[in-house]
């Protein structure tokens, strides 16, 4: 049998030529057809770069985790924001609903999107707190590009954003839940409100020489937050802060309780007390009392016997992100995670955080999760882009 061997050769404009033996089928399969005329027959360019490798496909571990959280043909995703007070520097701002508002506008930007973190300069951080960030960017942080995470629409309910994207060939809704703790940008307007609720829910029939005392009988730490956030009716979520702040955790508890795919807390951690979603408890002069959070830890309490009983419910959250700061520390190292919840990952702080490190923490881990990609490259996705945010247990 006759072997037929076709050489063709690719000159370069110094008048070298490359050989491409179309008798190889890798060979074959490198030569790109451009053009074909009747009178010359064909022209032939051969591209020399070596044929690019087959990708590697998921481990069973990987496979399994993303046939899970696709499971039900929809993402559902919880970002839940804290009390995002001052923590301690006696300013009245309240920075959660700036952060919400540059979340939504990016998700519900045209795609692709990209975000940028602010340059170091900006953060309420010491100077040598700054060079250390300074030298950290140096290898992360960058300018990062979205191609999924972006294009989202709101829907009837204001805090719902949706889109739907292709994923192994088959059209996924995405539901993201975006609740924020604070009533508005003041603390002390905030505050004040508790007071009114308490007024209105439990003094309206005093003598006026006796409604301060009425209130203050009716106020933490004479009752429990719990007891009052109990007398809450529905929609006064928009106009008393307790109430906001029981609505808030409400939504983030059942998101652990009935298995979101993706829940992210977004706040502090009050030195392993949170999360929190109330304003927080202070010293007579007026710092917070991270003692009585240390010693008390009741936010991490909470959400640690939510996992408990989403695990028995066989419901745990695939991914669960905790955006504070030191979270790592706090609720892995010192903490009930993972052992409360040995199938979900978790993407943890190695350090103080700051708000826009979450914003590109929550847009980078899901855009890895559309891409549905494994461990070592969700966890450099999540890591490059935000410096401060690590994935473990994935």
């Amino acid at each position: 049998m006759l072997s037929l061997l076709v050489s063709l050769y690719l000159f370069t404009p110094l008048g070298h030529a490359q050989i491409c033996d179309s008798s190889e089928p890798s060979g074959l399969a490198q030569c790109l057809r451009v053009s074909e005329q009747a009178t010359r027959g064909p022209e032939v360019i051969c591209d020399p770069s070596p044929p690019p490798a087959e990708a590697t496909p998921p481990s069973p571990a990987c496979a399994n985790r993303y046939n899970q959280m696709f499971s039900d043909g929809t993402l559902n995703v919880t970002y839940a924001t804290g009390y995002m007070d001052s923590d301690g520097t006696r300013s009245d701002y309240i920075a959660s609903e700036y952060w919400v508002n540059e979340l939504i506008r990016t998700l519900t930007a045209p795609c692709p999107v990209s975000f940028q973190l602010w340059p170091v300069g900006r953060y309420n951080a010491t100077q040598a707190e700054k060079d250390a960030l300074s030298r950290e960017r140096a290898s992360c942080g960058g300018r990062q590009n979205y191609q999924t995470t972006c294009g989202f629409s709101r829907s009837d309910d204001p805090e719902i954003l949706t889109k739907t994207v292709q994923v192994d060939g088959r059209q996924v809704p995405i539901r993201i839940r975006i609740v924020r703790a604070s009533l508005s940008t003041s603390d002390r307007q905030n505050r004040s409100s508790t007071q009114q609720f308490i007024r209105n829910r439990f003094c309206r029939s005093v003598a006026p020489s006796q409604v301060e005392s009425c209130v203050a009988r009716n106020s933490p730490p004479a009752v429990s937050e719990q007891s009052l956030e109990s007398s809450c009716a529905p929609g006064d979520e928009q106009r008393h802060q307790i109430c906001r702040s029981a609505y808030v955790r409400g939504v983030w508890r059942s998101s652990i309780t009935n298995g979101d795919e993706m829940v992210f807390y977004d706040g502090h951690a009050r030195d392993g007390g949170g999360p929190s979603f109330s304003p927080p408890r202070v010293n007579r002069n007026g710092s917070v009392d991270y003692n009585w959070y240390r010693r008390t830890r009741p936010g991490h309490t909470e959400e640690a016997r939510a996992f408990e009983e989403a695990t028995r419910r066989g419901r745990a959250p695939s991914i669960y992100s905790s955006l504070a700061c030191d979270s790592n520390l706090h609720f892995l190292t010192n903490g009930r995670f993972p052992e409360v919840s040995p199938s979900t990952a978790y993407v943890m702080s190695n350090r103080v955080s700051y708000g826009d490190e979450g914003i590109t923490t929550f847009l980078s881990t899901l855009e890895g999760v559309v891409k549905k990609q494994c461990r070592e490259d969700l966890a450099a996705n999540i890591s490059g882009a935000s410096c401060a945010f690590r994935l473990h247990n994935f």
